[in-house]
């Protein structure tokens, strides 16, 4: 019985922790979340002042130029125009689950603090009840050991004869069964050759699934690479 109240005592005594712990994990959520935001309303600013302004001057640069050059750099702008707009996209996605984490936080807190107020209740009342009710079943089972041994001589061989009449019927049907059974059964072999069927299909169908997405990717390049060469002679004539 003081095993079982150390314990308790013991794992409320973490719980205690956990809770301290959470509490300074939510404040630190709730930083992490106001710093995101911040961080994301003054990209996505920033963001559009590079759309409204320096993006539409280079686009108008590369036009008037006509320089294949400046045409590059313009496309360089909108490539880190891109990418930090997904940089952005990412980060408010984090603001998101980082906003979700606070109520998981303390739904866990909560539950924890729950769990020690039991904790508490169970050993400044429950166990006490256990212990009388413990002293009173030991006082029950010695009085029955004490019916039982006498009633024990007149039924023990009885007993012992039905058991071991039990004992060499169970022992030799189930070695019977032991020796009838098949070392591989039935129903093994048909999920394995199931399953090597269903294998070799899965390996012909995306290998003929990536021999297609190769071939169409030839399309695709060769039709990149004739678009540019394309554009560059146009370029260079226009030059």
């Amino acid at each position: 019985m003081q095993h079982l109240i150390t314990t308790l005592q013991s794992a409320q005594a973490k719980l205690v922790a956990d809770i301290s712990m959470y509490d300074t994990m939510y404040t630190q959520n709730a930083q992490q979340y106001r710093e995101l935001k911040m961080t994301v309303l003054a990209g996505k600013k920033a963001l559009a002042d590079f759309n409204a302004n320096q993006l539409p001057a280079l686009e108008a640069e590369a036009a008037a130029s006509g320089d294949a050059m400046q045409a590059q750099v313009l496309k360089n702008f909108k490539s880190k125009l891109d990418r930090f707009a997904k940089r952005l996209d990412d980060l408010d996605r984090i603001s998101v689950v980082t906003l979700q984490t606070a109520p998981q936080i303390k739904i866990i807190q909560n539950a924890d603090q729950t769990i020690v107020d039991k904790i508490d209740t169970t050993i400044s009342t429950t166990i006490p009840v256990w212990k009388s009710q413990m002293v009173i079943a030991l006082g029950l089972s010695n009085q029955r050991k004490v019916l039982d041994l006498q009633n024990k001589a007149d039924d023990v061989t009885n007993k012992l004869l039905a058991r071991n009449a039990a004992a060499l019927h169970k022992g030799a049907v189930d070695a019977e069964k032991a020796n009838q059974r098949s070392v591989v059964e039935i129903d093994t072999l048909e999920k394995i050759n199931a399953e090597l069927i269903a294998t070799l299909k899965e390996t012909v169908q995306i290998q003929k699934e990536g021999e297609a997405n190769r071939e169409a990717a030839q399309v695709k390049m060769r039709q990149i690479e004739s678009d540019l060469k394309n554009a560059l002679l146009e370029n260079a004539q226009q030059m």
